[in-house]
């Protein structure tokens, strides 16, 4: 399992370090604001429980960095979604405990968000990666895989994700997960004006 963990460290960095320049704009470089965004939310965490499931709530905070720039709705991105929830003695299980989450993924994204130079009204994501989980006072570690859609509602980018984390010989059981988050930060505006400007111009096309 950790051979699989560095291997995936390994071909991140390596594909930062091949990272495109965006077309026409040589003279930028690697700047770190040009590769990172993020968003916050609400999710929702479900594990097996006896003959049931058991659901967790959750406050996130998803970064997302971009390895690849060269094209405005397509690119690799490192990601994560860091959660944090507190389970109260209801439903199935009675037992009470903080729960937190932070996965990696490696990631693609295809459309709407996936670069901070979007032009798409939605797009799509996934990929896959390692996920590192506190719950019931011990520490979890398993493969992961995420994917959703991303899209504006209104004025309002949002992201639907959803994740599972795999079972495996430590961990009996796999937990999925379910989040709605609210994509941040000033350049969603300018990004929606230029879209408004492109969809003006096209009829005179």
């Amino acid at each position: 399992m950790k051979k699989i963990f560095l291997s995936l460290v390994l071909f991140s960095i390596s594909i930062v370090l091949l990272a495109q320049r965006p077309k026409g704009d040589t003279h930028l470089g690697f700047r770190f604001e040009q590769r990172w965004h993020s968003s916050l939310g609400i999710g929702t965490y479900q594990y097996p429980f006896g003959k049931s499931f058991e659901n967790i709530l959750a406050v996130n905070y998803a970064p997302q960095f971009d390895l690849t720039l060269r094209y405005s709705d397509l690119s690799i991105s490192l990601n994560t979604q860091l959660a944090a929830g507190y389970h109260f003695k209801f439903s199935n299980d009675d037992a009470q405990y903080f729960f937190s989450d932070m996965p990696v993924y490696l990631q693609g994204n295809i459309g709407h968000l996936a670069s901070k130079d979007f032009y798409s009204y939605a797009g799509i994501f996934g990929g896959g990666g390692y996920d590192w989980t506190f719950i019931k006072n011990q520490f979890q570690q398993r493969l992961a895989m995420t994917f959703g859609l991303r899209t504006w509602v209104g004025h309002t980018s949002i992201t639907i994700r959803l994740s599972r984390a795999f079972a495996n010989a430590n961990v009996p059981y796999s937990m999925n997960a379910i989040a709605l988050d609210f994509n941040i930060g000033s350049y969603l505006t300018k990004v929606g004006d230029l879209n408004k400007i492109s969809n003006f111009m096209r009829p005179f096309k």
